[in-house]
């Protein structure tokens, strides 16, 4: 045996609750076996367990599916828990239906939007070619759009220098310079919001 790290008592219960779930399970009654003493798990068992969890879902899905496994499943449980169980499941299906049906009023939705706009365009007698080649392309630029900005700045020629940008980002090396040289801001520059 090979002594985990870190198993606790929420690890050995998920194990423990598998293990009621599917108790004819070959892997779970082999090799699920956790000593509660010393925690530790055998190191033959760490990929069988991983290979048993991946299928999991599709074990419970089986299950579902099938009204013998379900009825030997709920054997030995209450009516009250049986009865909670059941309004969980109809609530998840009410929530279900709803989104269903929802998705097909969009579709509906969406259906008549596409007629009314085809039944237009064979009024007007255009095409889908039509529309796409008049149609352009817009470059589409991620991330917020950067306001810029008319700066003025003063070469050590003493010309005056008209500049558009943005308070970030690169600046030329003259703007730089001058910046330096006198001690302003950026924002100490701009004359103008574009």
């Amino acid at each position: 045996m090979v002594k985990a790290k870190n198993v606790d008592r929420k690890d050995i219960f998920i194990v423990e609750l598998i293990v009621l779930l599917f108790p004819d399970q070959v892997l779970c009654t082999t090799l699920f076996t956790v000593s509660h003493c010393n925690g530790t798990f055998g190191a033959c068992q760490i990929m069988p367990i991983l290979v048993f969890l991946m299928n999991i879902f599709e074990e419970s899905l089986n299950i579902l599916k099938s009204k013998v496994q379900l009825r030997k499943l709920f054997q030995d449980m209450h009516v009250e828990d049986i009865q909670n169980v059941i309004k969980r499941v109809e609530a998840i299906h009410e929530e279900k239906l709803r989104e269903h049906n929802e998705l097909k009023e969009q579709e509906g939705l969406k259906r008549e939007a596409v007629e009314s706009i085809l039944g237009q365009l064979q009024e007007k007698g255009l095409t889908l070619e039509d529309l796409q080649a008049t149609a352009t392309v817009e470059k589409v630029r991620k991330g917020k759009p950067r306001q810029r900005y008319q700066f003025q700045y003063e070469k050590e020629d003493g010309t005056v220098v008209d500049w558009e940008g943005a308070t970030t980002g690169r600046i030329p090396a003259e703007f730089t310079e001058y910046l330096t040289r006198t001690g302003k801001e950026r924002k100490d520059c701009i004359i103008a919001e574009l």
